[in-house]
């Protein structure tokens, strides 16, 4: 009888990924259905969660609490440092820069590029905070224990454009990313105004007092007797009306004021002011009472008064325009008839035979010697200001002794006796040139409008015979002294200095509070929000959600405990 073969064994190997054989479920003392062990191996339990070492949990740098810190005390700083630099720029009228006109330029870009990078640094610092707050928000939303899957696991915030997601998360009622939201929308909108936080600004700078040295002195000076400052007076009037020249220096409206040096040497640009002595000159003048024209015989007469004292001309027809000027004569005021020719009023007169148009205009001049503070342009030498500060107090041979009498000298008629030829044509081209004067500047519009408007005519005589008598009273009534006095001026120049801007500046202050306040405490509940009580303290403040989850709370369905590691009693969620 055969043997029948010993059947061999084969074995194969176990599955790895077979799952153990396990023993009938059983019910545990608490009523949990629990599986046995593999069959033929003892149960080993797991180590507890206490005894496993803690693991590296990440954090975004921008979130770690050293550079929060950093960040926020940087602001800190440069907004108390703004503050106090706006504080000191304006008490010091700005900051001076070098004279040199090339090491302006590169200042120029430095007050640029400088401000412009540090704030590049501080927004690109918070919209990095900002982008790991809409990285966390699923996670947080997941600690309210409130979210679906669509609210919490599957939100994302992080593609969504900026200028429509602060909308989306005040819908989902998300307060804390909407704030960080906009406020990245105001740094971002608001950086480039960083660019004209310094500007450079033509300044008024003033300087400290200096003594300049006076040229003059009041008093009537040799070149009186000659005619020769009225008859240049008179030339510059004309000269005026026809070129509009402006007015020389030491010159301004009525005002004729005692020269002295202007330090132009070091400084070019600028005012400067200085206490001294000043002549003014008023014309007074007025339109006549009575006026008329009218034909007689083959050509026109002129008639009219004022004041008691008559005017008769006669105008020949063959003239389109006839004018002058000349003092008043056959006054039935005794007072007046009585005056030297030299200090009586004069009457200005102007008629047309085209239009059948004339004025007259009666002057009465004045004249006055003040101590004065004036205001210089230094480029140009023009007066800009005369601020009477009082009577001049020294006695003086223009308004008391000869050859004035403590009279006014009206500039139309001289005292000629035994003058010389010249001296006799001064003053007659001095009468002419000052009445043409006036009929240049009514001759500017429209005559036969102009003629007609008796205010007109009265505005345009005083405002040429003002200035004949500020620059005759120029001429003649200061006489040249070297002797070294000076006065104490203050010069105000016109400098180019840094300024911090004040729009940018105000614009910039209530967001960089909300900047340095707002990150530091929404960042740290973020960093700390992996379960503690305090971050989902501060999340729920912020959020304006119902108070902090107790301990006793039951878990979402998706998540599960997990200890946080800020203590055993503050248990945080995982999702499963």
């Amino acid at each position: 009888m055969a043997q029948t073969p010993t059947p061999q064994v084969v074995s194969f190997p176990e599955p790895l990924l077979s799952p153990p054989l396990l023993s009938p479920r059983t019910e545990s003392k608490y009523g949990t259905p629990q599986y046995g062990t593999p069959t033929g191996q003892s149960f080993v339990p797991p180590p507890s969660a206490s005894s496993q070492p803690p693991a590296d949990k990440w954090r975004p740098l921008i979130l770690t609490p050293w550079i929060l810190i950093t960040l926020c005390v940087t602001m800190l700083v440069a907004a108390i440092g703004l503050e106090v630099a706006y504080f000191v720029t304006n008490k010091r009228n700005g900051w001076g820069l070098p004279p040199d006109p090339t090491h302006r330029n590169y200042i120029h870009y430095a007050d640029t590029w400088i401000p412009v990078t540090a704030v590049m640094v501080l927004v690109s610092a918070f919209t990095a905070a900002d982008y790991f707050l809409m990285k966390m928000v699923p996670f947080m939303e997941l600690n309210t224990n409130k979210g679906a899957k669509g609210d919490t696991l599957l939100l994302d915030y992080t593609g969504e454009p900026k200028y429509l997601l602060w909308i989306i998360q005040i819908n989902n009622r998300h307060w804390l990313p909407a704030i960080s939201t906009i406020i990245c929308l105001l740094l971002l909108g608001l950086q480039p105004l960083a660019s004209s936080l310094v500007q450079i600004r033509e300044t008024e700078f003033v300087r400290n007092p200096i003594g300049v040295p006076k040229f003059g002195t009041v008093g009537v000076n040799d070149k009186f007797a000659t005619l020769e400052g009225f008859a240049s007076a008179a030339g510059f009037a004309e000269a005026d009306s026809r070129y509009d020249l402006g007015r020389p220096p030491f010159v301004w409206r009525t005002w004729a004021v005692d020269e002295f040096e202007r330090p132009t040497a070091f400084i070019s640009n600028g005012t400067m002011k200085a206490n001294t002595n000043a002549i003014q000159t008023l014309p007074n003048c007025v339109k006549a009472d009575t006026v008329n024209f009218a034909r007689a015989g083959t050509g026109y007469q002129l008639t009219g008064s004022w004041a008691g004292c008559p005017v008769n001309l006669n105008v020949d027809s063959s003239t389109d325009l006839e004018f002058g000027v000349d003092v008043v004569g056959n006054c039935t005021t005794a007072s007046v008839n009585s005056l030297p020719a030299p200090v009586k009023p004069v009457v200005f007169w102007f008629a047309s035979t085209t239009y059948s148009a004339a004025s007259l205009v009666f002057c009465t001049p004045e004249l006055t010697i003040h101590d004065v503070k004036v205001t210089v342009n230094l480029a140009t030498g023009e007066l800009i200001n005369v601020e009477p500060l009082g009577d001049y107090a020294q006695p003086t041979n223009v308004t008391s002794g000869p050859p004035l009498n403590g009279q006014v000298w009206n500039g139309v008629r001289h005292d000629v006796t035994g003058a010389s030829a010249d001296t006799l044509l001064r003053d007659q081209i001095s009468r002419l040139q000052l009445a043409q004067s006036v009929m240049l500047l009514l001759q500017k519009g429209d005559l036969k409008t102009n003629l007609q408007n008796t205010d007109t005519v009265v505005n345009t005589v005083s405002t040429r015979y003002a200035l004949y008598l500020a620059l005759s009273a120029r001429s003649n009534y200061f006489v040249t002294d070297r002797s070294g006095d000076k006065v104490l001026a203050q010069i105000t120049e016109i400098q180019q200095r840094l300024w911090l801007s004040y729009v940018p500046f105000i614009l910039a202050l209530p967001l960089s509070l909300a900047d340095r306040s707002l990150p530091f405490l929404s960042q740290y509940a973020i960093y700390t929000s992996n379960g503690c009580d305090f971050a989902r303290r501060w999340y729920s403040w912020w959020h304006f959600a119902l108070p902090p989850l107790p301990a006793t709370s039951k878990p979402h369905a998706l998540c599960a405990p997990v200890d946080c590691g800020c203590g055993s009693h503050n248990q945080g969620f995982s999702c499963a």
